[in-house]
Formats: structure tokens, sequence, C-alpha cells
């Protein structure tokens, strides 16, 4: 299915060179292009888009009180930000206003098209960056906030405490039915720098533990393991016993 956008963006050069990049993808399909807020809301009324990728930062009306307008005159198209800021004062007002996803302007190649693929299909999607801040912070719409913490047991059944991280991967690229792209492959990785964060602020002894577990349960004793490479005994005990186990939970 194509998804059609509307890209909105108050530099032009930009905007250009994100059309160009996206319309090199048969998924998509460029419905319409706007310069400035106000006009933003013009054509999604009129081309009825599915996904509006809409810059925060803009004359006339910005990116957010244009998220805000749609939500009462226009619901229905997913928003994803373009934002150069990655602060949570701004990620935090996006979430709570509806975007269905955030990408700082520095990752549009590797997550732009990520991303309008999970809103176009009703999921959320962030810049690695502002993943574990979405899952850890205080988003000003609770629900948002327990939506994430949902996914752990939502999306995954059967997850351990060691895979925790997951909960910071894109639907897309944790239930893709087919084998993943060496992109994807890199933001599955992420998982375990995302569950030993998360793990590692307990002042527990024990989820501490689990932190290193997280952290390290994909490395192998010949190195050939992730996200470090690590070899033999450098690989913490407790995360050497859970490959074991999941080795035996996968015979």
């Amino acid at each position: 299915m194509t998804i059609s956008i509307l890209l909105v963006d108050d530099h032009v050069i930009f905007r250009e060179g994100v059309r160009a990049f996206l319309e090199a993808t048969t998924d998509f399909h460029i419905a319409g292009e706007a310069g400035d807020g106000a006009q933003a809301l013009v054509m999604a009324g009129r081309l009825r888009p599915d996904v509006m990728v809409l810059d925060y930062m803009m004359p006339t009306l910005s990116g957010l009180e244009v998220l805000c307008r749609l939500q009462q005159q226009l619901p229905g198209p997913e928003v994803v930000i373009l934002s150069l800021h990655n602060d949570e004062f701004y990620v935090d007002n996006a979430i709570t206003n509806g975007a269905s996803g955030y990408v700082l302007k520095e990752d549009v190649v590797a997550h732009l098209a990520l991303a309008i693929t999970a809103a176009a299909a009703g999921q959320f999607y962030f810049s690695p960056i502002l993943r574990e801040r979405i899952i850890l912070s205080k988003p000003g719409n609770p629900a948002k906030r327990l939506e994430c913490f949902d996914a752990l047991t939502r999306r995954i059944p059967d997850a351990r405490v060691n895979d925790i991280g997951k909960i910071g991967i894109p639907d897309n690229i944790l239930l893709k039915p087919g084998p993943l792209t060496p992109d994807e492959w890199q933001i599955m990785k992420e998982h375990t720098s995302v569950g030993s964060k998360i793990l590692g602020r307990s002042k527990s002894a024990y989820l501490k533990m689990d932190a290193e577990i997280a952290f390290n349960h994909h490395e192998r004793w010949d190195g050939s393991g992730y996200p470090g490479g690590k070899q033999g005994e450098a690989i913490p005990m407790a995360s050497r016993l859970m490959n074991i186990c999941d080795i035996y939970d996968a015979l």
C-alpha cells in the first residue's frame, strides 16, 4: 500500500532534499508540500494525507500549533515531527498533543522512512536517542507513558527481564515477519543498551545484576556477539549463565 505524505517545512532546500529522499522509496507518494503551518492546515483538509511530516519550528503557525489544531479540526492524518530539538520539553509536547513520531533532522536518512511507515500503521517511532527518554521520563500525557510500558507485555508476551529493552524498539522492526535489513538490525541491537539503562537506575542489587545481564546477554564466548564483542571470561558470569539458559530454552 502506498502511503500519501504531506511534507511541511519552511526551509525550501531542506524540504526538497527530504522529498527527493522519500520519492526514492516506492511505498511513498508525496501528495503535497507546504512552507508554513497555516498552509499545511489548508492542504491537510484538501489532500487528506495518511501521514504529515511536520517541521516543529515554522513561521505563522509552529508545528506544535498545527498538531493541536489537527486534533481538534481534522483528526485522521498521523503526524511525524521533524526537529532540530532533542530536549524533553519539545518531545513531551509533541507526544502529549498526538504525534506518532519524532525524528531529529540529523536522523532523516536513517529513520524518517521507518517513522512514516510506523505512523501509517498506527505505531510510534522516535529517533534512537529519544527512545529511552520517552520510556523513562514523565510525558505530559500519562496514557502515552503507560502505553510504552504496556508494550512489554502486549508486544513481547514471553519477554524476560533481560529483554526489557525491547520496549524501546519500534513495532515495525520488533514484529517484522521477514528478515531485518542491516539498518533495522542495528536498531534491534540497541535493546541491550536500553534495557541496561532502565534496570541500572534501580538501587536494588538484584536489578543492577539484571542490568548487567541485559547489556551482555548477546555477547558470545568467541567474541562474535554484541554490543561490545566481548570474549571468554570478559563476559560477566551472570550473562554467560543466561546464554546457556537461552540455548536450552530454544531447544
